[in-house]
């Protein structure tokens, strides 16, 4: 958090995409008398609809965060977790595709890069992330992800080798 000693205007980050419940206590002086404390509530404001999707996305009633949660998962007592490590990427795909339809890019980047193990997984996330990017009005997004998918889509031909690859 900043203060600005001129003006008392204050600019609280959250560290993390969730929703903000917290406080700091104000001392105000003039240097004759004891402080004056006050307590500063922080509490969250929809104002926007975007204020609201944030909301919603950090929030457990988040489809794409319970979704999340099922992959990652892993009690022995967890029946529905997902094991398999081709599922558990076609669903970090849909996941990354998810986050990219609700206007959080750097999250579907983010999944992309720690959750997607192989590169033909990786150019596919990229190239459907995009095209929703794209969908929302994010264009120079949508761009940077599709030349991501063809970095990784010529990185997985290059690596497999031109011989290796069958005619159909």
């Amino acid at each position: 958090m900043e203060i600005d000693s001129d003006t008392g205007a204050f600019t609280f980050v959250a560290n993390e995409l969730a929703t903000v419940d917290d406080s700091f206590i104000v001392s105000v002086s003039d240097g004759i008398g004891e402080p004056v404390l006050g307590t500063i509530d922080l509490g969250a404001s929809y104002v926007s609809n975007e204020d609201k999707l944030t909301y919603y996305y950090a929030s457990s009633h988040s489809h794409i965060a319970n979704a999340e949660s099922l992959v990652e998962s892993d009690s022995a007592d967890d029946e529905v977790v997902i094991t398999d490590a081709e599922v558990a990427e076609d669903s970090y795909i849909n996941i990354a595709v998810g986050y990219a339809l609700a206007g959080f890019a750097d999250l579907s980047l983010q999944t992309i890069n720690e959750k997607i193990i192989t590169r033909p997984g990786k150019a596919e996330a990229f190239r459907l992330s995009a095209n929703e990017l794209e969908r929302i009005g994010e264009s120079d997004t949508a761009k940077t992800f599709r030349t991501e998918a063809v970095v990784q889509q010529n990185a997985y031909v290059a690596a497999l080798g031109l011989d290796n690859l069958g005619s159909r």
